[in-house]
């Protein structure tokens, strides 16, 4: 299983995400996932790109198609043993997809060296105001919809940072102590 698996993923997926965990590691029940499952799916609507809505839909029809009780399941109903298969084949696709969408629905955000120094731009796309957190500093700017900052620094091209999504914005946590430098697009220098 992938370590951070969740770290990219919007509050809400990551909700689902951890209750598919539960289930596919058994530690609750096909019945207990089924009673959990709709809330939290619910809470996924108009979050998903059409790629990731498909592979929640399937999700659902699976889950919608399972049967609990032996004398009552039909021929078309999953018991299961069957539903844990299927939710299963759904796992590494959805890593794939929600990783490389839950980022970019309110956040542009592109890598870059070329002769420069490592660095990483950030745009704030479809809400009116976008939070950046840089860590361990404890520094927080607000970008408006459509303002750029450039992020750069060696820890980019080490490894030594995480971008993550958290509530309210992006997070940029540096494991280094290399320089970090924060611009606009006019230049303007932010301190960290």
């Amino acid at each position: 299983m992938h370590r951070l698996w969740w770290h990219s993923w919007t509050p809400p997926l990551i909700q689902l995400g951890v209750l598919l965990r539960l289930f596919l590691d058994e530690r609750i029940s096909a019945d207990e996932f089924e009673v959990l499952f709709f809330p939290v799916f619910s809470g996924q609507q108009g979050l998903a790109s059409q790629e990731l809505y498909d592979l929640l839909q399937a999700i659902f029809y699976a889950v919608e198609d399972y049967c609990g009780d032996p004398a009552l399941r039909g021929e078309k109903d999953l018991d299961e043993t069957e539903l844990r298969r299927r939710i299963e084949a759904t796992w590494e696709p959805l890593i794939a997809i929600a990783s490389k969408t839950s980022l970019t629905r309110n956040w542009r955000i592109v890598n870059s060296s070329g002769d420069s120094e490592p660095n990483v731009s950030l745009s704030c796309l479809a809400d009116e105001q976008c939070r950046i957190h840089f860590e361990p500093w404890g520094t927080e700017y607000v970008l408006s919809r459509g303002d750029v900052f450039q992020v750069s620094s060696s820890a980019f091209s080490t490894g030594d940072v995480e971008v993550s999504y958290v509530a309210g914005g992006i997070s940029l946590v540096f494991a280094s102590d290399a320089p970090v430098t924060v611009t606009d697009r006019t230049g303007r220098v932010f301190p960290i």
